[in-house]
């Protein structure tokens, strides 16, 4: 038998775990995304402060790095690392990579003006990511003019650098996991929380139901019932109890009308009987009685044929009582009057 509580609580704790799913899915991929892309793009403008550190005058390259101001790239907690090369050759590192073995960040070859990022194992062991660029050292702008008095204007082939900064990816995983690990919990409690929830709603949104169906069991049809025998403040049940109070006022009302004629049949019957009775207890006082027995038959035929029509027009009544008549015969009612 289909059950509309264990259907509609099925349902809707299929549809909203699965779009809560969709939306979780989606935040956990969006987010995942965005903390990727800020951190790249951190990454960037690390190094691109770098680059800005880097000048080239007529007296070649020079880099104006301030350990004091970056103690990231000198001191042993949580070190990050950069280095430079120029004309294919180190041209400034790190003094971070100065403390483990592995002191050189590995070179890649990449064309003017681009950014590449690649996952490495950091000197330290540490997980990390480093990204290259290669550009040409600026110029200060008050030694500009100098240099391209010196320098041929015309030359458009000065030596590029390559620069790369590697930081660790060890917080950035962590973050990343736990993003994920909340999205795997979440994916676990929400349908239970949501089964919960909806088993309890529907259950409190068809208590009304319960407590409608509570008194049709209650109520009897041989009990004279008020006006309205169910009322409810529920706006979805309001056809149904008035259906419901509309049936058991028509019902009482047969009620009513079939316990007459009980009565009535009863009462029909009873004369005859009785008539019967007496005349068969005459006939059995007094057996042999000619003038009783010249009486007899024919009352007894009497009162069989009046019991039959008595039983006819009952069993007519009940033929009609709840079939429609329809009358084809045209009648002038005022002939007829």
């Amino acid at each position: 038998m289909k059950s509309i509580r264990k259907t509609l609580t099925r349902r809707l704790s299929i549809i909203i775990s699965l779009l809560v799913i969709a939306v979780l899915l989606a935040a956990d991929i969006g987010v995942d995304s965005w903390i990727e892309q800020e951190f790249n793009q951190a990454m960037k403008a690390k190094v691109g402060m770098l680059q800005s550190l880097v000048n080239e005058d007529v007296e070649g390259v020079e880099f104006e790095f301030a350990g004091e101001y970056l103690p990231e790239f000198e001191g042993t907690s949580s070190p990050e690392y950069f280095q430079l090369w120029y004309k294919d050759s180190t041209f400034e590192k790190s003094d971070t990579l100065a403390l483990y073995t592995i002191n050189e960040l590995p070179y890649s070859s990449i064309g003017l003006d681009e950014y590449s990022f690649q996952d490495i194992t950091l000197p330290d062991g540490r997980t990390g990511r480093v990204i290259y660029t290669r550009y040409i050292p600026q110029i200060d702008s008050e030694d500009r003019a100098g240099f391209y008095r010196v320098m041929d204007k015309g030359n458009d082939t000065r030596p590029s650098m390559v620069i790369a900064y590697a930081t660790s990816t060890e917080l950035l995983n962590f973050t990343l996991w736990f993003i994920d690990g909340a999205f795997l919990f979440a994916l676990i409690i929400v349908p239970l929380v949501v089964r919960f929830t909806v088993r309890n709603t529907v259950a409190y949104a068809l208590a009304p139901l319960d407590a409608l169906n509570a008194k049709i069991k209650g109520l009897r049809f041989t009990t004279r019932q008020k006006h309205e025998a169910f009322q409810n403040n529920v706006e979805e049940l309001e056809p149904i109890t008035q259906s419901l109070n509309h049936f058991f006022e028509d019902n009482y009302s047969l009620y009513l009308r079939e316990k007459r004629l009980t009565s009535d049949i009863a009462h029909e019957l009873k004369t005859p009987v009785s008539e019967l009775i007496n005349m068969t207890e005459v006939a059995i006082k007094f057996p042999g009685e000619i003038r009783l027995e010249k009486d007899f038959k024919p009352r007894v035929l009497q009162i069989g044929t009046r019991m039959k029509n008595i039983i006819s027009g009952l069993m007519l009544i009940q033929k009609y009582s709840f079939k429609t008549l329809e009358l084809t015969d045209e009648i002038d009612i005022h002939k007829l009057v």
